[in-house]
């Protein structure tokens, strides 16, 4: 194995943050990474008027309107994707707090991989915990609907993989039967592109519960790679289990948020 750790969340690569000094325009073949995330926009607020209201700061390649995943209806955000980055940072510093039919925007640069759904599925999971931790009576009504919710996630492309069915938790506590595993997870997902971190939930002895045991997350350095990993894995069967292979979204993962 190339990687040999035992600590349970590897980082392999790590790009040092921009500055905006260092922000540049787009060259010819430059790929964009990142897309401005608009929010707290009025819900009757359609593509036009954003695309007539974003414009001052540059050309814009595409605007995703967001809609709630349940009702579909439009939640008031929405996706802008500009040209280049200098385009990017002008539109995030010069749209935050401006001011649109009464309501404040706000803005955020996300990866250019992430998708309406998984940004509107967190939406609704943080208003129904709001909700039903002040009214546990509606707790029943939002875990009817967090199948669903799940489906969406774990069918759309991320670069981040979940793997069910991949380990032995009672094992997990021998570092030998770990590492071992770890290797076997690294030697086989590295056909498909470079991971950039692997991270396998341990058991902690009479401690609490472990988010995400049982669990395997593997992160790939591009969307493809995650995609073609997928493709191959999932369904075939590793140590006499058969495995299953969805995807995961980054934000959760970057944060170790592992129990969606």
């Amino acid at each position: 194995m190339c990687i040999r750790d035992r600590l349970e969340y590897k980082e392999v690569v790590q790009a040092a943050p921009k500055t905006v000094g260092e922000i540049t325009a787009s060259t010819a073949g430059y790929k964009m990474t990142e897309k401005l995330q608009l929010g707290n926009l009025p819900t009757n607020i359609t593509e036009a008027m954003i695309r007539k209201l974003m414009i001052i700061f540059g050309k814009i390649l595409k605007v995703e309107m967001l809609v709630d995943p349940v009702t579909k209806t439009p939640n008031g955000q929405c996706f802008v994707e500009y040209s280049n980055e200098v385009e990017l940072q002008k539109a995030a510093s010069g749209a935050m707090g401006m001011k649109l039919c009464g309501c404040i925007l706000e803005t955020k640069k996300i990866p250019i991989t992430q998708t309406a759904d998984t940004v509107a599925i967190g939406s609704l999971m943080r208003n129904a915990a709001d909700q039903f931790s002040a009214n546990p009576e509606l707790a029943d009504s939002f875990i009817g609907i967090m199948p669903r919710m799940n489906s969406v996630l774990e069918s759309h492309p991320s670069r981040v993989i979940k793997f069910k069915n991949l380990v032995n938790v009672a094992e997990l506590f021998d570092n030998n039967y770990y590492e071992e595993v770890y290797e076997d997870i690294h030697d086989q997902c590295k056909n498909f592109g470079r991971i950039i971190a692997i991270e396998i939930p341990r058991p902690i002895v009479n401690g609490p519960h472990v988010p995400g045991l049982g669990l395997v997350y593997v992160q790939y350095e591009s969307v493809d790679s995650a995609m073609m990993a997928v493709k191959k894995l999932n369904g075939l069967l590793f140590m006499g289990r058969k495995v299953e292979a969805v995807y995961y979204p980054e934000d959760p993962f970057k944060k170790r948020i592992l129990d969606l």
